[in-house]
């Protein structure tokens, strides 16, 4: 009677996960629904599901079924000296019937004031390289049996599947997308050539009236203010004009001129143009990196122009007093810099906006930096990310770019 249930169960959890990576949505929908199958399947208090970060050394929770505010707001899990850790190293399962007996887990107070009392951590993996874990919790001495460490083994197995082409399907849209906005640029860029001659030649001969003009202006307009109105004039055809370059760089980006340079250096450089800004601004800046060098491949003057972006970015998001720090931090695969502001930050719905040519919140703005900023850096085979600061105020723009090249130092 008991392998009938079990396997009505085997057979409902395995349907129900199929059904998951047939029909891929995003990858937070099917992760949510692999917690809720497993949940039902095995009568837990909680499962969650943690994934490896791109350089395989910590676990966030990517999902969770009937998890706390307290559980869910945790730290991230170093896979380095915890028991969950060794789940992923190993590659096997760990069941521990009481947690409070475990001196191994990392969490322990914090698990049994949520009332856990066993875990069952099973490693999610594909083809045997491991993406993360499955944590199923009980909040009672739970007495696993063979069938039940099956069914946890094999609900596993199919997340991990389920995850995978989850994950394959974002890549798919994501290269589709890639391809439609490269034959975008390509007409863009063609469009733009035209429409950067149409402009410029007008402004040319607006410029060169403005000179004679201001040239005369003195002996047909000594009391007026006349001098001032062209300079204001001159002001906003250069403004113009800077317009027009931006819209070029983005429509036409050119190719990367790489050679080593410490990051560092760049960033030095960055801070000293803005330190007048920020003076003047009431915002102070900081370094939160060491003296080692961080030298790589790159593209100075572009990697130059995204930091500037950035940290101008920062500034402008400071309404008085505040900080704007600048971070860099390496990594198994990356070399990451951060610029952090202690602004107002932005809805997390709008992040994904400021990524699309145009789109701005600024009164001044023409929406082009970010995403020439996130270009030039996809090009060097990075990306960049924003998201809340620490303390949930403020914005940091993390730049990510891959340690390939790297240079001795």
């Amino acid at each position: 009677m008991l392998e009938r249930v079990e396997e009505s169960k085997l057979l409902k959890a395995s349907r129900a996960i199929v059904t998951m990576y047939s029909n891929p949505g995003s990858l937070e929908d099917t992760l949510q629904g692999i917690t809720r199958v497993v949940s039902s399947l095995l009568d837990a208090r909680l499962v969650s599901i943690l994934l490896l970060d791109e350089d395989e050394e910590i676990l966030y929770i990517k999902a969770h079924y009937l998890g706390s505010e307290g559980y869910t707001q945790k730290p991230p899990l170093e896979v380095a000296g915890s028991l969950v850790g060794e789940v992923v190293k190993t590659n096997s399962p760990v069941f521990i019937p009481d947690i409070s007996r475990e001196g191994r887990l990392v969490y322990k107070a914090l698990l049994q004031g949520e009332g856990l009392v066993s875990l069952l951590s099973v490693p999610l993996s594909v083809q045997g390289v491991v993406i993360g874990v499955m944590n199923i919790y009980w909040s009672f001495a739970k007495a696993l049996s063979q069938e039940e460490f099956e069914l946890a083994n094999l609900s596993a197995l199919h997340s991990a599947m389920a995850i995978e082409n989850a994950r394959l399907h974002c890549q798919v849209v994501q290269a589709q997308k890639e391809i439609a906005d490269k034959e975008r640029f390509v007409s863009l860029g063609e469009l733009s050539a035209g429409l950067a001659h149409e402009i410029r030649n007008p402004l040319n001969v607006i410029n060169m009236l403005l000179y004679a003009i201001q040239r005369q202006a003195p002996e047909f307009c000594r009391f007026c203010q006349v001098t001032d109105d062209i300079a204001v004039l001159n002001n906003e055809v250069k403004r113009i004009n800077l317009l027009i370059e931006q819209f070029l760089d983005f429509a036409r980006p050119s190719g990367l001129h790489e050679a080593p340079h410490d990051i560092k250096e760049i960033l030095e450089e960055v801070l000293i143009l803005t330190a007048y800004e920020a003076k003047s601004r009431g915002v102070t800046l900081v370094k939160n990196y060491g003296k080692e060098p961080a030298v790589l491949r790159v593209d100075g003057n572009k990697l130059k122009q995204v930091f500037l972006n950035l940290v101008l970015n920062a500034l402008q998001a400071i309404e008085g007093a505040g900080e704007v720090s600048c971070g860099v931090h390496w990594s198994k695969a990356f070399l990451r810099v951060d610029i952090q502001d202690t602004g107002s930050g932005v809805d997390l719905k709008e992040i994904p906006k400021l990524f699309i040519p145009f789109y701005t919140t600024k009164e001044k703005g023409i929406g082009l930096g970010l995403p020439l900023s996130a270009r030039i850096i996809e090009e060097h085979g990075g990306k960049i990310t924003l998201e809340p600061g620490p303390s949930g105020k403020g914005m940091t723009a993390s730049v990510w770019l891959p340690k390939k090249g790297v240079e001795p130092v």
